[in-house]
């Protein structure tokens, strides 16, 4: 007999005995019954297909679907890069996991458990543990949100117990890309000894990121729900998404238009002040360098001359660098926690005008 025709005769008599047998997850069924828990998702039945669809397409749209960032599988970045990584995450978030040998971006079986939980359930329900400042982020369902969209540790740890003037060597230096749910609850950035004013209305949003990032949808799949996008363009033209705004601004953010005013304008004062003033003073103090793109870095192997001696970095020089990158990468121009934002930048600013110009 042809050896193909046995194959398919093999593979046919697996999925006859995988039906007959049924799936059994940890309290599922087997048999008939289990096969039958399946079909529940595994349907053609087309409700359950025209509610999973939408939510698909809208996913893939969506910057955690795209790009090429789930490369990234190395033991220090697989945890949020990669679906695989970040499961291990989940289990144990104390713990750097692995390299992932084969990685996928970011997906449904990333955030979701529905084999496991017989439901699409977050896989993270627990309150999330900062990285920095100590305490935990713990607003339902954006607990998984801020499993990555937090800063991480910078090197060299200014923050910790004991610390002494240490030598930064690199360009990179700061909280990485995801501060969100730091500024969101005005934790851990860096006070120079005082404190912040971190309340804002926004803090008490229970469900956090996912209020405004999956508010109801738009017309189309451009914005909302698994697109997790607030602003999107239509056509030539900018909008926002306001639906998860008008349950606390009704009546200052009547319609998307004025919400795209509102938060343009408000994005445009702070990135202003955050660019072109603290940036153009952390610069001129030698923390920053300038780029040929116009954005900013830190300055990094600091040196009296080209050939002298590097010089040592204290903790608020650090802290007012770690500042700058968290505030430019929240990428909201402090709608998040505007309190939070603008006492940070200002404290930031206030320290970079009393040091002396070199």
């Amino acid at each position: 007999m042809n050896r193909w025709i046995k194959t398919g005769m093999l593979v046919g008599a697996i999925l006859m005995a995988a039906i007959l047998v049924g799936c059994k997850g940890d309290t599922g069924p087997a048999g008939p019954a289990g096969t039958a828990t399946c079909m529940n998702c595994h349907t053609d039945n087309e409700a359950m297909a025209d509610y999973i669809r939408p939510l698909q397409l809208q996913y893939e749209a969506s910057l955690h679907a795209t790009g090429t960032t789930y490369l990234r599988s190395e033991s220090s970045c697989s945890g949020c890069h990669t679906t695989e990584g970040y499961q291990q995450y989940v289990a144990a978030p104390l713990v750097t996991p692995p390299v992932v040998e084969d990685p996928t971006h970011i997906g449904c079986f990333a955030c979701h458990a529905p084999h496991s939980n017989q439901s699409f359930a977050m896989r993270q329900t627990s309150a999330t543990p900062f990285k920095v400042g100590g305490g935990t982020y713990d607003k339902q369902e954006s607990n998984t949100c801020a499993m990555c969209h937090q800063v991480r540790v910078p090197s060299p740890d200014f923050n910790a117990a004991g610390f002494v003037s240490d030598s930064m060597s690199s360009s990179r230096f700061g909280g990485h890309h995801g501060p969100q749910s730091n500024v969101l609850s005005g934790h851990g950035l860096w006070t120079f000894g005082g404190t912040f004013s971190a309340t804002h209305s926004h803090n008490s949003i229970a469900d956090g990121c996912v209020t405004c990032h999956m508010a109801a949808k738009p017309a189309g799949s451009l914005a909302g729900n698994h697109t997790f996008a607030v602003a999107y363009m239509s056509g030539t033209s900018e909008r926002i998404n306001s639906k998860g705004c008008i349950g606390c601004h009704s009546s200052d953010m009547p319609s998307d238009a004025v919400a795209l005013t509102f938060v343009d304008d408000a994005k445009h004062e702070f990135l202003a002040a955050l660019n072109d003033t603290l940036a153009v003073r952390l610069t001129t103090l030698g923390l920053l360098k300038k780029n040929t793109d116009g954005s900013y870095s830190p300055q990094n192997n600091r040196r009296v001359s080209s050939t002298g001696p590097r010089v040592l970095w204290t903790k608020d020089e650090l802290g007012a660098i770690f500042n700058y990158g968290a505030l430019l990468e929240d990428r909201s121009g402090s709608v998040h926690n505007p309190t939070y934002a603008w006492a940070a930048l200002r404290a930031t600013l206030n320290w970079a005008n009393a040091q002396p110009t070199p």
